[in-house]
């Protein structure tokens, strides 16, 4: 493919070049592909299979290494954190870019007419659905121009798209959306008082969307966790049976919180909001099993073949597999469809005591994401790719990317022996790194097998893109940095414009979340924002110029806005801010200000719960050092995933494509 960089010249003038400076260019070929099988000291890793997962977060960024074995093409990157996505070439310079009004949330794809398929973070405009990682809302489709051709917004008081969409080959969307069940509702369907918190549970869906017009679009087929449920609590329920006999159900008690130890963690929470991955979440001091977003479907992908879907069941550690080929109706029952099992699940994989299948023992995958078929023609076509996050893995935390090979016969069903799960028993590849902890991304990421054998793996946390070959040696390897238009997420109580309400949020930790636990009325909420307004301009006059730039970057305080609810500064911040005697001083005066004007404006009951919020909020204070380990990269850098297209591939075929200014 011509490089569009370069003005075109005929060929003769070609030859005539190539002849004349003969010498020079292969003495400079020789020095690029000896630079771009990276430095000696190793930085990106390599022939060894160990990537250099540091890069982003420690400052290198961009192309780390080109090995000539590497799939030629052009990867595709959506950071988390900007509005902008962005299309590189093998030396890891911006060719293409298309731009949106909003963060990513956080699915993207190049279509084969070159458009971009994109969702949407609404932010604060879904604030009602609580905890919101990853939560969209809206669909967007751009030319390859930029031209926004199709605006879809999909989300009300009971569904809310997030995480991933799949284009289907009939043009049609297929989203994941949660479906908002409250406590009374969930209680009814059998689960556990314990499990369910005090206000609501958010069960997956499947929604398909016919677009119809730029900003329209008709739901054509949906399929619901929620008509697929079984339960052995309470007899006196729908759903009553024994879990371990029906595997093709989803047990409404399962589920584990897989965040459960980041949330609980001092960095985790505040490492979350810095990628967008947690919005209006339950506080830290919420009790796992009573996490609403109880199955956590991260990404959806189609099987034209088969006319099935998978989806990647994080809370889970799961895939499953479901029938499309029925109609909506068929997809509330157990029967119907071309599998003739309705909407039930076809099969799962990764670890059966989600359906009392099996013991710990017998777990394959832990918080995973990004399961898909391999598409046809590729080495390994048909088997299932999933990216195998590791976070509470037995040995040690370290994530793989797995290769399974699904036990489907020809009638598009799969063998299963009674009484056990399905198989494997193992991946047929695997790709870990040499030393295991070395390769561990505690969130988002994913795979792609490419054309000529190699994997593609994006380490989302830790916003690096790594190609491994056959023989597990590492080829390529890019870095993402924090372009100049990105910037992080802000808190999810942040509104656009106005005054920086980031530091505002931070100096008192009355968060949305922290809202929603003590329910205050619209009223109660002004009050508190005008206090927060407040206490910024007494902190702005208290605090020296490095001191509130230190504290509204959270550059050194990686948790501030973790502090216990109603705290001007969290302890733990102080220490970093090297307050004088005054400030400190000053800053009891403040504390005791808010202290009372809190207790004003909130109920006897909301007092109440609000001191119990700030009792249980110390045991939450320290993580441990894996974690601490996980979370080491996980900010603006990150990447949900990274997609490699062959210079032949339709949409980019004939497409203008052009380095970013400044690009060398």
């Amino acid at each position: 493919m011509q490089s569009q960089n370069e003005r075109p010249t005929s060929l003769g003038a070609r030859v005539c070049a190539l002849i004349a400076l003969a010498a020079a260019v292969l003495l400079a070929s020789l020095i690029a592909i000896r630079s771009s099988t990276g430095p000696s000291d190793n930085r990106a890793g390599g022939a060894d299979g160990t990537p250099n997962l540091r890069t982003a977060a420690g400052g290198e960024s961009g192309l780390l290494l080109n090995d000539p074995r590497a799939f030629q093409g052009y990867t595709l990157i959506a950071p988390m954190t900007s509005k902008q996505t962005h299309l590189i070439d093998m030396q890891g310079r911006i060719v293409q870019s298309w731009e949106s009004q909003y963060a990513p949330a956080h699915g993207a794809y190049l279509l084969e007419n070159g458009h971009l398929l994109r969702t949407c973070d609404l932010g604060s405009e879904t604030r009602a659905f609580g905890a919101s990682t990853g939560a969209g809302g809206q669909v967007q489709e751009f030319t390859w121009d930029g031209q926004l051709v199709w605006d879809f917004r999909f989300f009300n008081d009971k569904q809310l798209p997030h995480h991933d969409v799949a284009k289907l080959p009939n043009g049609n969307v297929l989203m994941i959306v949660w479906d908002k069940k409250s406590a009374q509702e969930a209680l009814a369907a059998g689960r556990r008082p314990d499990r369910v918190g005090t206000s609501f549970l958010l069960p997956d869906s499947l929604v398909e969307v016919k677009p119809t017009g730029k900003t329209t679009g008709e739901i054509v087929w949906e399929w619901h966790v929620w008509d697929h449920l079984i339960q052995d609590f309470d007899k006196t329920k729908p759903n009553f049976g024994n879990v371990a006999d029906h595997p093709e159900l989803v047990n409404v008690n399962y589920g584990e919180d897989v965040l459960a130890p980041v949330r609980a963690s001092k960095d985790g929470m505040d490492k979350l909001r810095s990628i967008g991955y947690l919005g209006t979440g339950a506080p830290a001091s919420t009790a796992p099993h009573a996490n609403p977003d109880w199955t956590h479907f991260n990404a959806v992908a189609y099987n034209s073949d088969l006319d099935q879907i998978v989806v990647t069941v994080h809370s889970f550690s799961e895939f499953w597999i479901i029938d499309h080929g029925t109609t909506t109706a068929e997809a509330v029952g157990h029967t119907g469809g071309k599998r003739g099992k309705g909407g039930d699940i076809l099969y799962r994989w990764g670890n059966p005591r989600a359906d009392n299948g099996g013991t710990r023992a017998d777990r394959r995958l832990f918080a995973p994401h990004d399961a898909h078929w391999i598409p046809s023609g590729l080495p390994g076509e048909g088997h299932v790719l999933v990216f195998n996050n590791g976070m509470g893995r037995p040995g040690g935390n370290h994530s793989s990317v797995d290769e399974i090979v699904l036990p489907v016969n020809a009638k598009g069903l799969y063998d299963c022996q009674p009484s056990a799960p399905f198989g494997p028993e193992e991946p047929v590849w695997s790709y870990t790194a040499p030393r295991k902890s070395d390769f561990y991304s505690i969130l988002v990421s994913g795979a792609q097998r490419l054309g000529n054998g190699n994997t593609l793996i994006c380490s989302g946390a830790n916003g690096v893109v790594f190609e491994v070959n056959e023989a597990k040696e590492v080829v390529w390897q890019y870095a993402h940095a924090v372009a100049s238009e990105s910037r992080p997420m802000l808190p999810d109580d942040v509104a656009a414009g106005g005054l920086d309400e980031e530091l505002e949020s931070a100096t008192l930790g009355l968060t949305s979340s922290v809202e929603e636990s003590l329910g205050l009325n619209p009223q109660q909420k002004e009050q508190v924002r005008a206090l927060q307004r407040e206490v910024r301009a007494k902190l702005e006059k208290m605090l020296k110029a490095e001191q509130r730039a230190q504290l509204d970057e959270g550059s050194e305080i990686d948790s501030h806005r973790d502090q216990p609810p109603g705290q001007v500064i969290a302890p733990s911040a102080e220490k970093p801010l090297k307050l004088s005697a005054e400030q400190k001083s000053e800053l009891g005066r403040l504390q005791g200000e808010v202290d009372l004007r809190i207790g004003q404006i909130l109920t006897e009951e909301q007092r109440q719960r609000i001191k119990h919020l700030r009792a249980s909020w110390s045991p939450y204070a320290h993580a441990t050092s894996p974690l601490r380990a996980g979370l080491r990269g996980l900010g603006r850098n990150s990447l949900f995933r990274a997609y490699r297209y062959a210079p032949d591939y339709p949409g980019i075929t004939g497409k203008q494509l052009t380095l970013a200014r400044g690009a060398k």
